[in-house]
Order: C-alpha cells, then structure tokens, then sequence
C-alpha cells in the first residue's frame, strides 16, 4: 500500500507556505492601510495538522481513522447492550437464586479491552506509518497515554508526533538521530584514530566465534556496525537509510566467514569513502579520499 507514497518534501511544504505569504504582502501592498490588511490576512494563514503533512500521509491517516471508527462503533454497541442485559440480568432472582447468563468478567471485560486494544493499534499504525516513512523514533506508548478510545483522532496522533519532533521536520529530526546514535558507538573517544586519510576504531565490533570450526559472524546483538553504516551513509550519500553497498558488507559480516572472505578489504569508492575493512581484533579501517573527509566524519558523527 505504501509502495506508491511519495516521501513527504519539507521543502516544497516550506516553498508552498512562503508563496501564500507572498501573495498576501503583493495583495495588501497597493491598500490605503497596508499594514493593518497585512497582519489580517497573515494571521488567517493557519497551519493545521492536515497542511503540515503530504496529501499520501493524510489519506493514509484518514483511511486509518474509518477502520478504526467503524470497528470502534461495532465493539460500543456490543458493549452498550451487553453493559444493559447484565445490568438487567444481574439482580434476577429465581426460587431465591441468581440467574444470569452474561458475565461482567467474561463478556463486558473481554469487549471493554477490545476496545483498548483497537485504540493502541490505531495510534501505533500512524506512529508506525510516520516513523518508517521518515527514518525517525516516534513513540507511540507517550501517546497512547494521554488519551483514549473514545477521544482520540488522528489529527491529534499527527500533532502528538510534531510534538515529538521537538520544532524539527522529519528529515532534520532522522539527521539527529542518526548523528546521535553513531556518538554512542565508542565510549572512549581516543580509539579513534585518524592518520592521514585513514580512520581506525579499536573495539567497535564483536565476533560470534564457533569452536568446533573456528568460523566467525558478527554478533546480531550488535548494532554499533549499523549505526556506523548509517551515518556514513549520510556522510558521505546524503541518505537517511544505509546505502545498498553498505548494506550488502552488513549482511555479509553476519553470515559470517564461512560463506565470505569478511576480513578481505572491501572496495567501495562512493563519495568520500574509497574501502572498509574490519579485523579480527575487534578493529575497523576506513579509507576516505582525503584528510579532510576522515577528520570531518569523525568531528560530526563520532565526538
């Protein structure tokens, strides 16, 4: 479904807000009290949640919010006349005994976390959906807090994620993550080392080794390697996400050396980055093009 959705551009949203601007200050420019005209009619340039993102983002949210609004309105009318019959029910008396069929616990419970179920999926799908989209952390738990089944919409959802954002767009907002995830792969600073154009980082990997053939893979928990790729990625490709080149080692690297020569050096030459090369000591080299790129890489997305 999402194959379709063209990535939301902030530029052109920035360009399309500043143009209605401009076309206010032209239109009042020629008034004979221009300056009174201007703030009435910049003050009536309101930026709502559905302007604030793509026309493929607010479908989305919309075709979202209709599922959910009509499983939501199925679920309370269940509950609305399971919550009467028990109501009903639940003081009947027969011969001096209680007869009921419906339980409090087993029909009215079970409806009622239903319904706090479809309301967390329907906060997680648009979270979920903006996250992905844009290559940054949204929470969805912070959300789903502060409201509930019965109030939540998805323009709130989207104001709650603008909010996460903290003043940045989505691409500045994926940047510093990206920035901030790679500061957090060497804790002591003086392993990286920086010798002309070549940049080596002691420690920054561990091997899953095998004893019984002495094969070694690089360890699925770690993901200071991804965070690396990631941010040379950006570095030197402008990219949010990890260049195909890179992501082809990384797969490489956890399969392991049994199937590929992962200790060789690899030969990359795009940008900036001339090869890559890690060691068995826990040890990487990168080879950049110039002193310059090695030390700007490692002022910007490694101190």
């Amino acid at each position: 479904m999402e194959d379709q959705l063209m990535l939301f551009d902030i530029d052109s949203f920035a360009t399309s807000q500043k143009t209605v601007v401009e076309e206010v200050i032209n239109e009042v420019v020629v008034t004979t009290n221009p300056l009174s005209n201007l703030m009435d009619r910049l003050n009536a340039v309101e930026i709502t949640t559905d302007n604030r993102i793509s026309e493929a983002e607010l479908d989305y949210c919309k075709k979202i919010e209709a599922v959910y609004l009509d499983s939501k309105q199925v679920l309370e009318d269940v509950l609305s006349s399971l919550t009467m019959v028990f109501g009903r029910q639940k003081n009947l008396k027969i011969n001096g005994k209680d007869l009921y069929y419906l339980s409090e616990f087993e029909d009215i419970y079970y409806v009622e976390k239903r319904l706090t179920y479809i309301y967390g999926r329907f906060v997680s799908d648009i979270t979920c959906f903006f996250a992905q989209r844009h290559n940054v952390t949204i929470s969805s738990d912070e959300i789903k807090k502060k409201y509930s089944y019965e109030t939540i919409t998805y323009s709130i959802i989207v104001d709650e994620i603008f909010e996460q954002l903290g003043g940045l767009n989505f691409k500045e907002k994926a940047i510093e993550e990206i920035k901030t995830n790679s500061r957090t792969i060497v804790y002591q600073k003086d392993k990286i080392i920086v010798n002309r154009n070549k940049m080596s980082i002691d420690d920054l990997i561990w091997w899953n080794s095998y004893a019984y053939d002495g094969r070694k893979q690089l360890d699925y928990s770690d993901s200071n390697l991804r965070s690396l790729f990631i941010a040379l990625s950006h570095f030197i490709g402008k990219k949010e996400t990890m260049l195909k080149e890179l992501e082809n080692i990384y797969a490489a690297l956890r399969i392991g050396d049994k199937q590929y020569d992962i200790f060789s050096k690899y030969e990359i030459n795009i940008g900036c980055l001339v090869s890559f090369k890690v060691f068995k000591n826990r040890k990487v080299e990168l080879v950049f093009s110039d002193n310059t790129s090695a030390e700007t890489f490692k002022n910007e997305y490694l101190l």
